[in-house]
């Protein structure tokens, strides 16, 4: 009886566990740079996109906000994913306009073409590298009767 208890808890458990994996953020909840987007892009974006100036291409940097965001290009326009040229590239099926590029032999997820799109419609907020913002103690927080989530 009480192994099939324990049995039982650790099959929900991993239940729980699994589902959080996979599904970390409710699809209402606010999304982080850092934590959900920055990863997407540097895997899949970046070598085309990002800080090595000798491989950018088309001009566009999207590691940089104020160069993703520039209302002249339209690569990002926050809050307006339906006007982001990111959002249309991505999407695309022509082989020409698709981004990445198939010759980078790299796709997006549907999970991570959502996850932009929920992101540039959530305002498209950029976070600078963690390794260069100030370290915070969450446990002085929770000693504050704060919660150390709302200092990420």
């Amino acid at each position: 009886m009480f192994r099939r208890l324990i049995a039982g808890l650790c099959v929900l458990f991993a239940g729980c566990l699994c589902q959080a994996a996979d599904s970390p953020l409710g699809s209402d909840a606010p999304l982080r740079f850092n934590r959900d987007i920055r990863s997407i892009l540097s895997d899949k974006c970046f070598d085309c996109h990002g800080p090595d100036a000798k491989t950018v291409e088309g001009g566009l940097r999207l590691d940089l906000d104020d160069q993703a965001t520039d209302p002249s290009t339209g690569a990002i326009v926050p809050r307006k994913p339906d006007e982001s040229e990111v959002v249309r590239r991505i999407f695309s099926e022509d082989v020409d306009e698709v981004m990445p590029p198939p010759n980078s032999h790299k796709t997006l997820t549907e999970k991570e073409q959502e996850l932009i799109t929920r992101w540039i419609a959530q305002g498209a907020p950029y976070q600078k590298h963690w390794a260069y913002e100030p370290m915070h103690d969450p446990l002085q927080r929770v000693a504050d009767g704060k919660s150390p989530e709302a200092s990420a």
